[in-house]
């Protein structure tokens, strides 16, 4: 029962405490806080910068200055209920 291609993702976390959780190994260089992305419902892959929301599955990973966890999960995916609320 393992996944296919061995790709071993964390569980997906319920609540943005669990998203939080997640960033232990966030690098303290990235353009957005930790925070910031678990605030908007994104929660860390533990590699490079790639993050995921728990809600509607928006996988990001671009990150830059001057982009925004919240402004970049509504361009991309204006419809998750984190967004919305």
């Amino acid at each position: 029962g393992s996944p296919a291609g061995g790709k071993v993702e964390p569980p997906k976390p319920k609540t943005i405490d669990d998203c939080l959780s997640t960033f232990e190994t966030w690098p303290s260089s990235a353009p957005v806080s930790a925070q910031a992305l678990a605030e908007t419902g994104f929660y860390y892959l533990g590699k490079d910068l790639i993050v995921k929301c728990f809600m509607c599955d928006l996988e990001v990973s671009d990150w830059r200055h001057g982009m925004t966890a919240l402004g970049t999960h509504r361009k991309r995916r204006n419809d998750c209920p984190i967004v919305l609320a």
